[in-house]
């Protein structure tokens, strides 16, 4: 997206010649290209964006004396809102951006004040459009097909804390991510418009009729005279146009990722490091987090509480855990953390109280309490899992006799997974080697249970399972069939029986102003009924 940049008179009238230029735009281009002849003046040629300030409101209402405050009709607190909005009213958050190409950076534009629409620090113009007392959390800009892009980090000094005020950061990205893909959906579409109604005219003007003729905007930096460029120019210009925005953006987001990166001042409230996205403090480190390096130094204090960037924290997880993960331990690694379980700290300090009453060897204690324990390894201690080969038609298993397929490449080299009913029996009656393929855990009265999902086989079976499968699974669907029509088939001749018995008992025993079953006013059918 181009704003114009107002930076030149408007130019001298076009000849005649220059109006019929030929070319497949659309007449939106025409309408722009006679108001710049009625007047407007040319674009700079600047890259910009339209940026504008969210302000949501409060997560919380007040509470108590400030809530009643708020709500009185008169009052300091009544007129400190009324001020207060009507602050709002003068300050409309919006303001533009442009790429400077010579300096390799976005400036932000003002363009109520003319004498300084340069902005010297992003900061002053969104101090100028933004209400007073009023912190910014959203700071969006929007550009080509607007495409949303936050800026915020560009425009405040303490980032850290705008996102320890925000919501959740999934959410925020969500909204982002569908703005950007609404974006190239609209441009995709404009594109579409744009070829068909090219087609159209150069359609109407091949079969002698009179078609109109707009005129690019993008060549206006060149005066009407350029109407007459071949088409080479147009595509070289094009070119040129998408290597300055693939500049504009990479440069946007190496100063966006270097700002949010870079180390804000220490917040000096306690209550701030509980979400700080790049500090936290050392009480704050969680029972499956630990600080590696190990002797990583803190970056300051806060009350008397270290401080530690939240890069140099990271999450311990058990062996077994990792290995879930796609990640196994390296070999002779020492645990990164050694936690007690809650339940067995009793039966260790009675292992240990029985090793030193000599009523239990030294060796039994030590197992006993490593049993008691929780091992705990950092992502620095483990590489990527290496899965075992099948040989000789054999598949590898653990020792439960089942594939673990916690993910892809769990699966064992020379093997396929195949979830195909009937597999596993097919493999048994053809003597194949197989193993159910386990993905996880059911909670099934209070306890975990293993969930199956296929069957893993050596590749070289796979094929002729399959097939064999898919012959089963078939004789298995005819089986059924035969099954459903001999029970309709049964169900049938017991219906025609009962109505053979009902017209038999009709015709000898159902005379007039009678019904089967007795005479009476019971229930039953009526004497007049018909006989089937």
């Amino acid at each position: 997206m181009r704003h114009a940049l107002r930076c030149r008179p408007p130019p001298a009238a076009p000849s005649p010649t220059a109006r019929q230029r030929p070319c497949g735009r659309t007449s939106a281009s025409a309408a722009a290209r006679a108001s710049h002849r009625r007047g407007a003046r040319a674009p700079a040629g600047f890259r910009a964006k339209l940026v504008s300030s969210l302000h949501p409101p409060p997560r919380s209402a007040p509470k108590g004396k400030a809530a009643q405050a708020a709500g009185g009709k008169g009052g300091k607190a009544a007129a400190e809102g009324r001020r207060a909005a009507h602050d709002h009213e003068l300050h409309v958050p919006l303001w533009c951006e442009a790429f400077l190409p010579g300096a390799v950076r976005w400036a932000a534009l003002d363009g109520l004040a003319a004498a300084r629409l340069l902005c010297a620090h992003p900061a002053d113009a969104m101090r100028a459009r933004c209400p007073p007392k009023v912190s910014p959390l959203y700071i969006v800009g929007f550009g080509d097909g607007g495409a949303a892009t936050d800026v915020t980090a560009r425009y405040v000094d303490d980032y850290g804390g705008c996102c320890v005020a925000r919501t959740e950061a999934s959410w925020w990205e969500a909204a982002l991510a569908a703005c950007c893909a609404a974006a190239v959906g609209s441009a995709a579409g404009h594109a579409n418009g744009n070829a068909e109604g090219g087609l159209g005219m150069l359609g109407q003007e091949d079969s002698g009729g009179t078609a109109s003729t707009p005129i690019d905007l993008d060549d206006e930096d060149e005066g009407d005279a350029s109407s007459t460029a071949p088409r080479g120019v147009g595509a070289a210009q094009a070119r040129e146009g998408g290597k300055a925005a693939h500049a504009a953006a990479e440069a946007e987001a190496v100063e966006l990722r270097a700002r949010a990166e870079a180390l804000p001042p220490l917040p000096t409230s306690l209550n701030l490091y509980k979400k700080h996205p790049q500090f936290v403090l050392e009480r704050d480190i969680g029972r499956y987090e630990a600080v590696h390096p190990p002797g990583t130094a803190s970056v300051g204090l806060c009350k008397g509480q270290r401080v530690f960037a939240r890069s140099a924290v990271h999450r311990l997880l058990a062996a077994e855990r990792w290995f879930r993960e796609g990640r196994e331990l390296k070999p002779d690694e020492e645990p990164a953390k050694r936690l007690k379980k809650a339940a067995s700290a009793a039966a260790s300090a009675a292992a240990s109280a029985a090793a030193a009453e000599g009523e239990m060897s030294p060796a039994d204690a030590a197992r006993a309490s490593e049993a008691s324990e929780v091992r705990l390894y950092g992502l620095w201690q483990t590489i990527a899992y290496v899965p075992p080969t099948a040989q000789g038609g054999m598949v590898p298993r653990s020792s439960h006799g089942h594939v673990e397929m916690w993910t892809g490449a769990h699966l064992p080299y020379g093997t396929a997974r195949l979830r195909e009913p009937h597999v596993m029996q097919v493999a048994r009656q053809l003597g194949i080697d197989c193993a159910p393929a386990m993905v996880g855990f059911d909670i099934r009265d209070g306890r975990p249970v293993p969930r199956f999902d296929g069957v893993v086989v050596c590749e070289e079976f796979a094929a002729l399972l399959v097939e064999a499968a898919a012959a089963r699974q078939e004789q298995t669907d005819d089986r059924e069939a035969h099954q459903r029509r001999a029970q309709v088939l049964d169900l049938w001749r017991r219906t025609l029986l009962a109505l053979g018995v009902r017209c038999r008992l009709q015709e000898e025993y159902g005379g007039e102003g009678q019904h089967i079953g007795g005479g009476g006013s019971g229930g039953g059918a009526s004497g007049n009924d018909e006989p089937l």
